[in-house]
Formats: C-alpha cells, structure tokens, sequence
C-alpha cells in the first residue's frame, strides 16, 4: 500500500470542510464567522470527518525541517540512508533546492 497523494487528499478535503464550516456558519443569522477565534471548533468538527487531518501539516513541517536539516549538512551517508529507506530521490532533490529558501525564514 502506498501513501502517495493520500495526506495530501485528505489536507486538501480538511481546507474544503473547514471552508464549508466557516461558510455555513457565516451565513446563520447573517453572523460573521471570526475563524481565529472558532478555529478551535472547526478543527474539532473537521477532525471527526477526517480524523487526524489536522495533525497532517505540521506533521509534514515538522519532517521537512527534519529532511531539510539532514540535506544540509551535506552528509552524503546520512542522505543514502533517507533514499535506502525509501524517499524518493527527486523528492531530497527538491528540498535540496528548497534549503536557500527554508534558511531565509530563519
């Protein structure tokens, strides 16, 4: 079985219901939704029609930073180990490309 494509389906349907949310509840008695403060709630609900979801992003965050912090210290083991454990090559290839970008954020 692979993953490929599910996280990113589900993050996508996760947005999708949190907007359907925040869009029907904006509409009740013409109340506009301030989503900060309902975020809480509409993760909750969101969460039990796909439990988990919500964890997806900073999952992913969290293991980009990690991948990207491997790259970057150019450890040529280190990154045969990621590819002998499965990551695709053109995948370490585009964080590798990305590292620029991720040290300007820091």
């Amino acid at each position: 079985m692979s993953f490929k494509g599910l996280i990113t389906k589900a993050v996508a349907d996760e947005q999708k219901i949190k907007a359907d949310i925040a869009k029907a509840a904006s509409a009740v008695d013409g109340v506009v939704v301030k989503l900060e403060a309902d975020a809480p709630e509409i993760e909750a609900v969101a969460n039990v029609a796909l439990p988990g979801v919500g964890n997806f992003v900073p999952l992913g965050l969290t293991l980009l930073e990690g991948v990207a912090d491997i790259l970057d210290k150019g450890d040529a083991v280190a990154e045969k180990n990621l590819t002998d454990a499965g990551l695709d090559s053109s995948l370490l290839a585009s964080v590798k490309a990305e590292l620029a970008n991720i040290k300007k954020l820091v």
